[in-house]
């Protein structure tokens, strides 16, 4: 008895030109009855009568040489020019990136191809924010996210420089240009920092400065009352021998 509940449909990809449907019907045939199989250019979608056939096709030719080709075999939602890679089981990742600048031919599965260049993905998206066409992509662990914003960040796709910027629960976000940013902006700080201790010891040194020259005037000035004093006694002294 088949199962038609879940995720029937099978996307291809990194598909040889010269596949046919009878090829891709051999291939996949052997995981159970299919429905359809529709050949698009350079990629294809396999529909099976039972959702448990798409999944052993899935588990069982992705990543396998198919004409001198690695295939690229996941769950599918929509064609090419819309819907995403379905995340296999329904599973969510919270390694998530956002891809801007994409070229409007730029498909998920043109986006999914870029970014398994940089480790192992589970989903990706194209989608609309603010009018201008974002990608999506989740990586199944921190590290292969982390490695893709060095690897991928301010290169082409499509012919057009994309951008990826992680995307957190927390609303902060990470790319390679904040993090440089970010260093700027603490060698900024600690510029800042310094130029405020210098202006602080410059004008510390200047008041002791001042304070070392009021004490010279003020001892100056204690001399030259104890010398009119002394001239004066001294002259007070012969008035009085005079007298007598």
């Amino acid at each position: 008895m088949s199962r038609r509940g879940g995720n029937c449909k099978v996307y291809v990809g990194n598909l040889s030109s010269r596949a046919d449907e009878r090829d891709l019907e051999d291939v996949f045939g052997y995981y159970g009855k299919l429905r359809r199989v529709d050949i698009k250019n350079g990629y294809a979608f396999v529909h099976f009568d039972d959702d448990r056939d798409a999944e052993d096709a899935i588990r069982g030719e992705d990543g396998k040489d198919f004409m001198g080709r690695s295939l690229i075999v996941e769950p599918s939602r929509g064609g090419r020019d819309g819907g995403g890679g379905g995340r296999f089981g329904g599973k969510r990742f919270k390694w998530r990136l956002k891809v801007k600048g994409l070229d409007s031919r730029t498909s998920w599965q043109d986006l999914k191809d870029f970014a398994r260049e940089a480790g192992d993905v589970a989903f990706t998206d194209v989608t609309t924010e603010r009018g201008k066409r974002i990608g999506i992509i989740e990586y199944t662990n921190e590290d292969d996210m982390v490695y893709a914003i060095k690897k991928l960040d301010d290169t082409k796709l499509d012919g057009a420089y994309v951008r990826l910027v992680e995307e957190r629960d927390d609303s902060r976000s990470r790319s390679r240009s904040d993090s440089r940013d970010r260093s700027r902006s603490r060698s900024d700080s600690r510029n800042r920092d310094r130029k405020k201790k210098d202006r602080k010891e410059n004008d510390r040194d200047d008041d002791r400065e001042k304070d070392r020259d009021d004490d010279r005037e003020k001892d100056r000035g204690d001399n030259r009352e104890k010398d009119r004093d002394d001239r004066d006694k001294g002259r007070g002294d012969d008035g009085k021998d005079k007298e007598d």
